[in-house]
């Protein structure tokens, strides 16, 4: 005689599979105030976390308490419950509309033209969209630009963690048409002043990186890149880039063959850069997400789909535009320790800017085309369809108007090989031309290490885009 009383229960972990992908995109519409809040009265009570029990066991339909899935599984965890036990214990959260950008409503009274809501970064349940932090589980994110104590994009528990910084965990994002400060964004366009090189080097005012290492390499740089921006508030723009408008032609590199600078949606266990400690890298995930399975989920630094994010000052300035970047390879040993960002006193004036963006730099040892399959099907170096062996290892970027210098020592295997410091000079923008959709005059300056990068061993690579 079958044993009648386990069907409910795998049907209902059935329909919650069917479900899932509906109850995720109910998650976003509806704006959560609170885990475990399942009829939405900004409270949760003993029968709701009776519910959210029930559900997790399978005998009740996950869509009865989309509150309680706050990472838009489908399904319902033992940390959600227990996090549903603290909302009642504790009390739940403001509820919606309160004005906040990243809330899901759209408050036209404080300057408002959209709001799509935020993600959660720093958080147990990374990556997952969110109206308010209580969506989000765990830790959140120090989030300011100006590099304060080092601490930037770390991992946080609170204010107290982040120096000079907010600790968030729903963190509105642009590059979807609404910018980070709910405004509407626009497309401006970055045209690379050609670089030329000279002695040695890329000549002063326009575009290019070098890389320095066992051997220097001059990579001169052509293309363009499209700013997505919103419109200022309280004295600031939003910026936002991604990989698809990023063009940036191959670089032939002579006897060396032929180098790609890419753009990359860099990723990490969490989203964040640094953890808790200020020191440790978060995981680097960018091509291999498994390396989160038992972590934080794998998510984009920079928000969903964006390779770059950042922000304009307007009016006043901003700390930390002036920087250095400092990073010990390990020598004989061979321990290299995590990269130091360490930021100069003082700011810079209106229209300065910071950047944090995911790059690569790729080599091949031939020309720039040719039939092998390191060229991809297009016979193209430098193209979408190039495998990854050849794409180079991706790197998390600082770009600023002000100056940026990076160093690296003990490198390639030797002590007392120290690289640098090689430092490179931004440009401030002008907002007033921003609004009128161009860039000229502006430069923005990057200085970073790379270690065992294929072919030329660890190296420190500066460079600078100056726009036409």
């Amino acid at each position: 005689m079958p044993n009648c009383s386990q069907s409910p229960i795998a049907f209902a972990f059935l329909r919650a599979a069917a479900l899932a992908a509906t109850i995720a995109l109910a998650q976003r519409a509806a704006g959560m105030v609170c885990g475990g809040d399942c009829n939405r009265n900004s409270e949760v009570t003993v029968n709701e976390l009776i519910t959210m029990a029930d559900i997790a066991l399978g005998v009740t339909d996950p869509s009865i308490c989309v509150a309680g899935d706050t990472d838009g599984t489908g399904e319902i965890t033992v940390n959600e419950i227990i996090a549903g036990v603290n909302n009642a214990l504790n009390g739940c959260a403001p509820p919606v509309g309160r004005g906040v950008c990243g809330d899901q409503v759209v408050d036209a009274d404080k300057g408002e033209e959209c709001d799509d809501g935020g993600v959660c970064i720093g958080a147990t349940n990374a990556g997952v969209p969110c109206a308010a932090d209580s969506d989000c589980q765990g830790q959140g994110v120090c989030d300011a630009f100006g590099f304060p104590g080092g601490g930037e994009r770390k991992a946080c528990s609170s204010d107290a963690d982040c120096t000079g910084a907010t600790c968030v965990r729903c963190k509105p994002f642009g590059g979807d048409g609404c910018a980070a400060n709910c405004t509407n964004e626009t497309a401006v366009v970055f045209t690379l002043k050609p670089g030329e090189t000279a002695n040695g080097d890329i000549r002063v005012a326009t575009s290019g990186a070098v890389v320095r290492g066992n051997l220097t390499i001059l990579l001169p740089l052509s293309g363009t890149q499209t700013f997505l921006i919103g419109k200022p508030r309280a004295g600031r723009i939003p910026v936002t880039q991604q990989p698809a408008f990023i063009h940036f032609p191959p670089i032939p590199a002579g006897s060396f063959g032929c180098a790609c600078v890419r753009s990359v949606i860099f990723k990490t266990c969490g989203g964040t850069v640094k953890e808790a400690d200020g020191v440790t890298d978060s995981t680097d995930c960018t091509t291999d997400a498994s390396l989160c399975n038992g972590k934080k989920h794998c998510t984009a630094v920079a928000g969903p789909g964006n390779s770059g994010e950042g922000t304009i000052a307007c009016t006043g300035g901003l700390s930390g535009t002036n920087f250095s970047i400092a990073q010990d390879a390990g020598g004989t040993g061979g321990t290299a320790s995590p990269v130091i960002l360490s930021p100069e006193p003082g700011s810079g004036g209106p229209g300065s800017a910071l950047l944090t963006a995911g790059a690569s730099i790729g080599t091949i040892v031939n020309r720039c085309t040719d039939n092998t399959p390191d060229y991809g099907p297009d016979g193209q170096f430098c193209t979408a369809d190039d495998p990854e062996t050849v794409r180079g290892t991706a790197t998390l970027q600082r770009l600023t108007t002000g100056m940026a210098c990076a160093t690296l020592q003990n490198a390639n295997g030797r002590d007392g090989n120290d690289i640098g410091p090689f430092c490179n000079t931004g440009v401030p923008l002008s907002c007033g031309e921003l609004a009128s959709g161009t860039t000229a005059g502006a430069a923005l300056a990057s200085a970073f290490t790379v270690l065992h990068e294929s072919r030329v061993g660890d190296i420190v690579v500066s460079g600078v885009f100056v726009a036409q």
